[in-house]
């Protein structure tokens, strides 16, 4: 198993500068988790991350609906995103403020369809590496 964080909300601290990292056990390295998210992103045509575009839709900005929990105070799905979800047999619940454990749950769940091998278990105090994306900036309200 490999060790990493996972930071949630706002990792880079320039936003409303709230975070909750979590650090997981993953079967797949940090750079294996990275490419599954990356093909994860371009098969759904959906992405968590803020910059740039990692989907296979045209143009480097990406329209909110196709960020997931991505939006200051947006911790809600979309319908296009529920429906991505629904394609993909993954479970959602309809609030995500301050829903830390179900954010992961629904991140690592959409990383799993860029790698359906992914397994983690979450893990409390260790040393660690940071995946570079934060996720679920939406799910926090200052």
């Amino acid at each position: 198993m490999h060790r990493f964080q996972i930071n949630i909300g706002d990792g880079s601290g320039d936003g409303h500068g709230i975070k909750e990292p979590r650090i997981i056990d993953c079967s797949l390295t940090l750079e294996e988790f990275t490419e599954a998210y990356e093909k994860a992103c371009k098969i759904t045509n959906f992405q968590w991350h803020t910059n740039g575009n990692s989907t296979s839709r045209e143009g480097t900005w990406l329209n909110s609906e196709f960020k997931i929990l991505n939006d200051y105070q947006v911790d809600r799905l979309t319908e296009p995103q529920k429906e991505m979800f629904k394609k993909h047999n993954i479970d959602t619940i309809e609030d995500f403020s301050f829903e830390t454990d179900e954010v992961l749950k629904l991140f690592v769940a959409f990383v799993k369809i860029g790698n359906p091998t992914l397994e983690y278990n979450v893990v409390v105090n260790s040393q660690f590496q940071t995946f570079d994306h934060s996720v679920g900036y939406g799910a926090f309200d200052n």
